[in-house]
């Protein structure tokens, strides 16, 4: 008697996206299955994927002949049309289950993608294009929805609030009122301008050249900013399963300190083009990043110039709701207080808002 050949078919998996330009965030089922950096490596004529996220980022300054590292996603949008399609080919097979199961026929995959209040139509089709021709449907979710189903609670749509997201090359701002979007703004700004300012900082006062990479390690174990307290965040009261675990940023004067750390890394002599080592102080980058931080500010308080003074008042008094992985720089938070002189409320996850609320 012949054997039965039994195939086993399943229903291709929805998922949302996150695509940003540092980060990119997959959910499957309301779980975050990929997390890491919106970059990939590829062979130049094959077209072959060598590698993507962070391992892609360790090829910065010696990719092989014949490859091309991209940072496909700049400033919220499509930089390079031929990566994204690449990388997202490769993050959609990441998180779809290896090929023991075979798809049923004609039945696409979901997927939802977070866009910015600056998306245009002709960056939405293209990104419908990419979706088409790896056998999937985009749609869209603007990213203050996505915020306002993360960050409150039914009792608290009903009040009027503002969020800030600091995304790595953008920042984008939402006005919530009875639980709708008022107005919501893309700011190009954001995380990596701090980096940006790294760099140039150590150029000028080390004569020494770092990498992108090292850049960022100086940014996450140096405390940056002056602003920055030792008990820099409290718990704020339960209120909801989100921002219950928020932290409300304290503002004491007698708490302040100067940042003193030093960091060591190695980099390349300016005069010399030879490797060097140099101890960092943190001290030096004080001034500067906070020249960035300004900027961010005053960039704030003009988009908000449109709002009326009554809706403005009440959104500050219950405070900011910060979130995006650029709100993590120790000390930004503190300083946002201090300029816009109201209470910040910082997100437990802010890395994940946005994809948890899709």
């Amino acid at each position: 008697m012949s054997a039965r050949l039994k195939l086993n078919f399943s229903l291709p998996k929805n998922v949302a996206i996150d695509l940003g330009s540092s980060y990119t965030r997959v959910k499957v089922d309301n779980t975050i299955v990929f997390h890491d950096r919106t970059c990939i490596v590829f062979h130049r004529e094959s077209q072959d994927i060598i590698a993507i996220g962070q391992t892609a980022e360790t090829f910065q300054g010696k990719v092989p002949s014949g490859m091309r590292l991209v940072r496909p996603i700049r400033m919220g949008k499509v930089a390079d049309v031929n990566a994204t399609h690449l990388f997202l080919q490769a993050v959609l097979h990441k998180v779809n289950s290896p090929a023991v199961m075979l798809p049923i026929p004609f039945i696409s995959q979901q997927v939802v993608v977070a866009n910015s209040a600056s998306t245009s139509s002709v960056q939405k089709e293209l990104l419908r294009h990419f979706a088409r021709n790896l056998h999937a449907t985009c749609s869209f979710k603007p990213k203050s929805e996505a915020l306002f189903t993360t960050l409150l609670t039914p009792q608290m749509r009903h009040g009027t609030w503002c969020c800030i997201d600091i995304g790595g090359m953008t920042t984008e701002i939402a006005i919530w009122a009875n639980g709708q979007v008022l107005t919501q703004q893309t700011l190009e700004i954001g995380g990596d301008f701090f980096t940006k300012q790294i760099l140039s900082v150590t150029k000028k006062k080390y004569q020494a050249e770092i990498g992108w990479l090292t850049a960022e390690q100086i940014k996450k174990n140096l405390l940056c900013l002056a602003t920055a307290t030792e008990k820099e965040v409290e718990l704020v009261e339960e209120r909801s399963t989100t921002v219950s675990k928020s932290r409300r940023v304290k503002s004491n004067d007698e708490s302040k300190f100067t940042p003193i750390g030093k960091f060591t890394v190695r980099a390349r002599s300016s005069s010399t083009d030879l490797p060097t080592t140099i101890a960092l102080s943190a001290s030096t980058y004080v001034k500067p990043l906070e020249e960035v931080a300004q900027e961010l500010v005053w960039l704030i308080k003009e988009s908000t110039q449109d709002l009326s003074p009554e809706l403005l008042s009440t959104a500050l008094e219950n405070g900011i709701l910060l979130t995006g992985g650029g709100s993590l720089l120790p000390g930004l938070a503190t300083y946002l207080e201090q300029q816009l002189q109201t209470s910040i409320l910082l997100s437990q996850h802010p890395r994940e808002d946005v994809v948890r609320g899709l």
